[in-house]
Formats: C-alpha cells, sequence, structure tokens
C-alpha cells in the first residue's frame, strides 16, 4: 500500500510538469490568466504531497513558488494568496524555520481577521496555527538552551 500511494505522488508530479510544459512550451508564458492561477494552485497541491511524503524542502519550493504567483496574480490580500502563504508557513514550521514561519502565520491570522472577522472559524484556525508556531519556537528555543546549559555544565566537570 506505500508503494502504490509514493506512486501517486510520483504520478501527481508529473502531470503538474505535462502541464506547465504543455502551456508554457512555445513563449515560456501561461496562454491565459485563468491557466496561470490553476498552475500555482497545482503547484500548491503537489507541495502537499511532498509535505506529506516528508520532502520538506521540495514542498516548500513548490508553496513559494506557488504563493509567489497568487500574490502576483491576485495581489496579497485575496484569500488564495491568504492559504498559499498558510501551507508555506506550515511547511516553514515543518522546517524548522520559525522566525520565517512566524512572519507568514501572523500575516495570514491578520488578513483572515480583516477579511472574516475575529469569530470567524477561519481566523479562529488562523491565530490557532499562530499559537501553535509560537509553541514550537518556544520549545526550540528551550530546547537548544537546555543543550547549552548542559553543555556548559558537563564542560566544568
Amino acid at each position: 500500500p506505500l508503494i502504490g500511494i509514493l506512486a501517486w505522488y510520483d504520478i501527481a508530479e508529473n502531470i503538474l510538469k505535462i502541464f506547465m510544459d504543455e502551456f508554457t512550451e512555445d513563449t515560456g508564458k501561461f496562454k491565459s490568466f485563468q491557466e496561470s492561477i490553476a498552475f500555482a494552485y497545482l503547484e500548491g497541491q503537489l507541495g502537499i504531497l511532498k509535505n506529506e511524503q516528508g520532502f520538506y524542502q521540495k514542498a516548500y519550493e513548490y508553496h513559494q513558488n506557488s504563493y509567489e504567483k497568487f500574490s502576483r496574480l491576485l495581489g496579497e490580500k485575496h484569500a488564495d494568496t491568504c492559504q498559499a502563504m498558510n501551507v508555506l508557513a506550515k511547511t516553514l514550521n515543518d522546517l524548522v524555520r520559525y522566525d520565517e514561519a512566524l512572519k507568514f502565520r501572523r500575516q495570514v491570522f491578520n488578513l483572515r481577521k480583516k477579511i472574516f472577522g475575529a469569530e470567524d472559524e477561519e481566523t479562529i484556525t488562523a491565530m490557532n496555527n499562530l499559537a501553535m508556531t509560537l509553541n514550537d519556537a518556544g520549545n526550540a528555543e528551550n530546547y537548544q538552551a537546555g543543550v547549552e546549559f548542559g553543555q556548559k555544565k558537563s564542560s566544568r566537570r
């Protein structure tokens, strides 16, 4: 079963590459705005697949590209750009790049609060994600401080 799942991930990646080649073959650019949006979406989906496989760096690359495309095409304040920013933040968190993840988590929270309101489920989820990343970052700092303290203590013996 696991091998079958991994094969599906590879198929998804190949489909994305075929899609990109098909639509950018002649000019290096997409033929339409809709194709550009579709590609940004598919690139984000592929990032999710790579993240689930544990290929966080590759997932980051796909998510970064997807976010940049959405941002350029739709603007920073669009819901699709916000979602791309959210999954990029998750991947940065998985890569233990907490400062970057926190930057995006805060932007997502503030944007969703502005768009949907403070009581909306999307805003509450964004607040929870921000809190989880803050917790992860704090735990990493506490762990590192403990390691450094242990090293200092053992070097005195």
